[in-house]
């Protein structure tokens, strides 16, 4: 131990290797005791620990900046990459100038209170949806064996919309809405496909097969789900997807619009309908409750609306509570004692006339 500046100094060999460490005072019996705890965190190996743990605690900003660079890029789909971008400005404002291993549970409370100002709930799991799996990421990556603190928050409460469009307001919709040709046939593949709003408007008119003799059918690729997807169409879909293709010569997609345009233009005909609450993802659960409704098997549904797992299609498939009475059993007439008295007397004496 020496002094240096009003300062006193650690500094010894153990197993070969020379430590020194600042012990940061000026008094000599505080220094001899800080030098012994040093010496005994340098032989149990915790010093060691700590400065590997250091070296490796990379800036939280750093990882993200990886993620999105080595696996977001790399593997998803253009509007994934897009929100995984989006949602990353607004983790590494919070939490960048942190290491990767410093973050904690009450770190991340602190950000869902402080973001639930601005947003609702499901916007800030999915903040958190992406921090959890960048975590899980560097993990796997580093090879390091370090807590996930995602895993202990809980995350908000989501609703799950259960609406469906009724053939009153899907009536209404065409006659009182009276949306553009080409927002009424975007509505009606929605509705009479199950498709989503981006499979529609990134749709090309090489992903449509229409032969002149036969069905036609939609073939989509890299869905949301990362499948391959075919829909069977029908003549009138057929013709419906024709009329639009033949509208646009030269033009490699179907429905050439603007996704905040279609958006736009719906909630203007949903207004001068009357409908009220309902959204456009909410025409693909139509589609899938109006399946369900007609009888047709659940795994033929998941199978048209690419859904993988039984669960989600459940979602999807919500009988209303007419439909759910109109399956119910009608229940038999039981006959009373009076009645059933009645009739072993009957059958007596029909025994007796039969012997007489």
């Amino acid at each position: 131990m020496y002094k240096r500046n009003g300062k006193y100094y650690a500094d010894f060999l153990y197993d070969g290797k020379r430590y020194v460490k600042s012990l940061k005072t000026g008094s000599v019996s505080v220094a001899k005791e800080l030098e012994q705890k040093f010496r005994v965190e340098v032989m149990t190996g915790k010093y060691q620990e700590k400065q590997e743990r250091k070296k490796r605690n990379v800036p939280l900003k750093t990882v993200i900046d990886d993620y999105i660079r080595l696996e977001s890029e790399q593997k998803k789909k253009p509007s994934s990459v897009a929100r995984d971008k989006d949602i990353s400005k607004h983790l590494k404002k919070a939490f960048g100038n942190k290491g990767i291993m410093e973050l904690s549970v009450e770190d991340i409370t602190r950000y869902q209170s402080k973001r639930l100002e601005k947003v609702k709930g499901p916007t800030i799991n999915r903040d958190l949806s992406l921090l959890k799996t960048v975590y899980n990421w560097y993990k796997k990556q580093s090879g390091l064996k370090i807590d996930n603190p995602v895993e202990a928050v809980s995350f908000f409460k989501e609703n799950q919309r259960d609406r469906v469009l009724s053939e009153e307001e899907e009536q209404a919709f065409f006659a009182k809405g009276k949306p553009l040709a080409v927002m009424a046939a975007i509505v009606k593949l929605a509705l009479y496909t199950g498709m989503r709003r981006g499979e529609i408007l990134n749709l090309k008119k090489s992903d449509v097969i229409l032969p002149e003799v036969g069905h036609g059918e939609i073939r989509l690729h890299d869905t949301k789900n990362g499948d391959n997807r075919t829909i069977p169409l029908n003549q009138s879909l057929s013709s419906l997807i024709r009329a639009e293709i033949e509208k646009h010569p030269g033009i490699e997609y179907v429905f050439p619009e603007n996704k905040e345009t279609i958006r736009k233009r719906f909630e203007a005909a949903c207004k001068r309908a009357g409908i009220q609450d309902f959204h456009f993802h909410d025409l693909r659960h139509s589609f899938a409750s109006r399946m369900a409704a007609a009888g047709h098997n659940v795994f033929l549904i998941m199978e048209l609306t690419g859904h993988r797992d039984m669960k989600t299609a459940r979602r999807y498939c919500n009988p209303t509570k007419q439909q759910l009475r109109g399956i119910m059993p009608e229940v038999p007439s039981i006959p009373t004692t009076a009645e059933l008295d009645e009739q072993q007397e009957i059958k007596k004496e029909s025994k007796v006339n039969a012997l007489t």
